[in-house]
């Protein structure tokens, strides 16, 4: 009944294979390289209001296990 994005997360995905992905009506986007993270369970004792550690620690990891750079990500 109570979710806060900031602190609970919340969020889907439904993963197929490129060759299914192929038959569907919109361009698919291929998952390269995934991570988590958290940060604290309150958003008052989050040090930063406008950046979550947790995204400064997963986006990292997700980059390197991807292996590519934030700016080869642009499209």
């Amino acid at each position: 009944m109570q979710c806060c994005l900031v602190t609970d997360g919340g969020g889907a995905l439904i993963l197929v294979s490129a060759e299914r992905a192929r038959g569907f009506p919109h361009k698919p986007v291929y998952l390269l390289g995934t991570d988590e993270g958290v940060e604290t369970p309150m958003v008052s004792q989050m040090e930063d209001f406008t950046s979550s550690r947790a995204f400064r620690v997963a986006g990292p990891k997700a980059f390197a296990e991807a292996g590519i750079t934030h700016s080869e990500s642009i499209i």
